[in-house]
């Protein structure tokens, strides 16, 4: 029987919901899954590193604060007591042992080791994410692992040192500790640990609020986890911003609080490139904004009766992991809509969730297909949801490859010129 069942901790499931489908390839297949998607992750992100101009060249504004204020920090001044800065001090920690090693090897190639760490950090982001999704059998870990392998921002991101990648990495490790399969962890040390690591991710960028209100929501029926968990994110944020937060309270409420609240350009940044960036078509901009509007209607109206239809098949709700995907996913997207401000690296911070709301559910649909007299038939449509993903995947791996073999530096050779100067 494949009816719902309860747990010792009285958690009802369904079993068809947890299980990957008969037939379907074990262990091996999701490590052969999970470690060919990481491959690719790190070949994409090196080889737009390779790039004319990339690895020691000048590529984007922000990562000379988010690199400039870890030297800063090795040469003894602290960041919003001695200079300005918009954004909590996490990266400023994280790149403090390179900033460090520029003593001896310069700040040139102090910060090309920086962009490689940087596009490393995105690439580990992929084996994070197979791991969170394993259990749910190999249609889910491809389609996680390799929506986030390829997402055009997530390697635009990763191609110097901004704050996406290691916000992504942190909140994704954070959900791995906190999520026991489908639900959440039941054990105060990992909920607390959980916690912490997301609360270091908030560190980082305050973005990770998103995610952090999201799983607080589902453990809002369990205080106890919930005030564990909220426990570990206070002191993961609290332990690396307080002290520098406390140095200069005021600058840091000013530039890290106010600023972000009140940030806006003159013009603002129109809705067609923003969902050109969330839906992954960056390098697609022949799209008109009527088209991807279209677009992304029928993106989640497929994933919205893809959940129903296996909730309804499984018989019993959507698990805690999905409920938690789905949930940051509109989040996040509602955070970009709305602000005057948007920018293409953004979109790196949704990747993960957009993988996920699609992974997981489609991944449950087909678990909870019914094994009986069209049971070949099933089979077939199993293996051809597989095929189509890992040959979709190929294709836009391809384009992808093609693409980043046209990409140099944008910044001017005189600008350059006059920099080094």
């Amino acid at each position: 029987m494949n009816g719902p069942r309860v747990t010792a901790s009285g958690t009802r499931f369904s079993a068809v919901a947890d299980l990957r489908p008969r037939g379907w390839p074990r262990p091996p297949a999701l490590t052969a899954v999970i470690f060919i998607a990481t491959l690719l992750a790190v070949g994409l992100r090196l080889y737009d590193l390779s790039r004319p101009g990339f690895l020691l060249g000048i590529n984007e504004y922000d990562e000379g604060t988010d690199f400039g204020s870890a030297i800063r920090l090795v040469h003894g001044t602290l960041p919003y007591r001695d200079f300005v800065m918009v954004q909590p001090p996490g990266i400023t920690l994280l790149m403090f042992p390179v900033a460090l090693a520029t003593k001896a090897m310069g700040t040139d190639i102090g910060l090309a080791a920086a962009r490689v760490i940087t596009a490393l950090a995105s690439a580990a982001a992929v084996p994070v994410a197979g791991l969170l999704t394993r259990h749910r059998g190999v249609f889910a870990t491809l389609v996680t692992c390799g929506v986030l392998a390829i997402f055009p921002d997530s390697i635009l991101a990763a191609r110097t040192v901004l704050l996406e990648p290691w916000l992504v990495l942190f909140c994704l490790l954070g959900a791995l500790v906190l999520f026991d399969g489908d639900q959440v962890a039941s054990r105060a040390g990992r909920l607390l640990l959980g916690g912490v690591v997301f609360g270091f991710a908030g560190a980082v960028k305050v973005w990770a609020i998103l995610p952090v209100v999201v799983i607080l929501v589902l453990t809002a029926r369990r205080p106890r986890q919930a005030s564990v968990y909220a426990a570990g994110v206070t002191l993961g944020f609290c332990v690396p911003v307080l002290p520098f937060a406390l140095s200069a309270a005021t600058a840091f409420n000013r530039g890290v609080i106010v600023a972000q609240l009140v940030r806006g350009d003159i013009a603002r940044t129109p809705q067609g490139y923003r969902l050109q960036r969330m839906l992954g078509l960056a390098h697609f901009p022949q799209l008109t904004t009527p088209a991807l509007a279209i677009t992304g209607i029928v993106v989640v109206l497929i994933i919205a009766a893809v959940t129903v239809l296996g909730s309804r098949l499984a018989h019993s709700p959507q698990p805690a992991l999905d409920r938690f995907a789905t949930g940051s996913c509109a989040l996040v997207v509602a955070a970009f809509l709305w602000p005057v401000d948007f920018y293409y690296h953004y979109a790196a911070f949704l990747a993960p969730f957009l993988a996920l709301t699609m992974a997981l559910p489609a991944a449950r649909l087909l678990a909870a297909l019914p094994t009986g007299g069209t049971r070949t038939r099933l089979r077939w449509l199993r293996r051809s949801a597989m095929t189509t993903a890992a040959a979709t995947l190929v294709v836009l791996t391809v384009f992808q490859v093609i693409l980043e073999s046209r990409e140099h530096t944008s910044v001017p050779t005189n600008e350059i010129a006059a920099a080094s100067g």
